[in-house]
C-alpha cells in the first residue's frame, strides 16, 4: 500500500505499513513509559475500581455524608464506560466532582428521628340537632349581617 505525503521536500509516495509501523513506535513512545502498550480504556476503568481501597472509601463517606458512595461508584463506572468518546484521564479527581455533584442533587437526608403521628379516636355525635334550630341560627346570623 502506498500513500501519498506532503512534507518541506514536498510531495512523495511512501509505503503505508513502514509509515504506520514508524507513527506507531512513536505513539508508544509518547504515551507509555518503558516501551509499554498502552492500557485499552475498558481496561483501565476496570483496573482503577478494583484499586480502590477503603481508606479512599472511607474518606469520601466522610466528605460527602449524604452520598450513598457505593451505589454512586456502581453509576460512575457505568458512566465511564459507556461515555468512551469522553475518557477521562484522572479518575480520581473525577469521581471526587461526581460525588461533589451527587451532593448537591442528593435526595437522600440525614436520618432525623420522626414523632409518630397522634391520631385521636373517632367518636360518634350523640347531640341530634333539630331543623327548625338550625333554620333559626342561620336566620339570626343572615339578620346580624345586615
Amino acid at each position: 500500500m502506498k500513500i501519498l505525503i506532503k512534507d518541506s521536500k514536498g510531495e512523495r509516495w511512501v509505503d503505508g505499513n513502514k509509515l504506520f509501523a514508524h507513527l506507531y513506535s512513536n505513539y508508544i513512545k509518547q504515551n507509555a513509559k518503558d516501551g509499554k502498550k498502552p492500557v485499552p480504556y475498558k481496561e483501565k476503568v476496570e483496573n482503577f475500581f478494583k484499586s480502590i481501597d477503603s481508606e479512599l472509601i472511607s474518606l469520601w463517606e466522610d466528605s460527602y455524608p449524604n452520598v450513598e458512595i457505593h451505589s454512586e461508584l456502581k453509576i460512575c463506572k457505568a458512566w465511564l464506560l459507556t461515555n468512551t468518546d469522553k475518557p477521562k484521564t484522572h479518575l480520581k479527581r473525577f469521581i471526587n466532582n461526581w460525588l461533589s455533584n451527587q451532593t448537591k442533587t442528593s435526595k437522600m437526608q440525614p436520618k432525623k428521628p420522626q414523632a409518630k403521628p397522634v391520631y385521636k379516636p373517632y367518636v360518634e355525635p350523640t347531640d341530634v340537632v333539630d331543623e327548625a334550630e338550625v333554620q333559626n341560627l342561620f336566620k339570626s346570623v343572615k339578620d346580624s349581617l345586615r
